[in-house]
């Protein structure tokens, strides 16, 4: 047996004999004295009423935020890879024409870039692929670029309400007997 309940008999058995040796003329002279006794006032607080705690967290709108950066940024990688041959005939043997360096230097700019480069192409719209691709492409990045903007201007709100509670658990362990407060604040 442990320490604990070697103790815990004798208490036991100090308290069961304390309430059969009371005498039974002084017990029920104590009760009926209490029942010609004025009730007192009752001093205890009650418990009030737990109050819901509103909580509002202002986050990104990830919903616009990503969808436009990987637009934005998938068309600005394809206008780059594609638009750095522009211009140039590998079976040609001439020198490049320095009007395509124009045109290869302004796909490096994100969303721009496609607008800008369809007004300064050596040929003509109808002449090659170029403008067809130029305004997709022009397009693609605009979209992700009003996503992304509208997306960072337009944080969603999340509004979680709690309501504080404490609660008293009993805890046994092993050769332990407790009692645990748990609770949201």
């Amino acid at each position: 047996m442990s320490h604990t309940h070697r103790l815990a008999i004798p208490l036991v058995v100090l308290f069961v004999s304390a309430a059969f040796l009371t005498p039974a003329s002084r017990a029920s002279a104590q009760y009926v004295q209490a029942q010609v006794q004025a009730q007192p006032q009752s001093t205890l607080m009650q418990p009030q009423e737990a109050q819901s705690v509103t909580t509002t967290r202002s986050r990104p709108n990830l919903g616009l935020i990503i969808p436009g950066a990987v637009l934005l940024g998938v068309g600005w990688v394809f206008n780059f890879i594609v638009g750095l041959p522009a211009g140039d005939d590998p079976f040609d043997g001439s020198p490049p024409d320095e009007r395509w360096n124009t045109f290869r230097g302004f796909s490096l700019i994100p969303a721009i870039g496609p607008w800008v480069q369809l007004a300064v192409q050596p040929s003509g719209f109808n002449s090659d692929y170029w403008g067809m691709w130029l305004i997709l492409n022009g397009v693609l990045q605009t979209t992700g670029l009003v996503l992304l903007i509208v997306g960072i201007a337009t944080p969603s709100e999340e509004v979680t309400t709690t309501t504080p509670y404490v609660t008293v658990v009993p805890v046994v362990s092993g050769d332990q007997v407790g009692a645990a407060m748990l609770g949201t604040f």
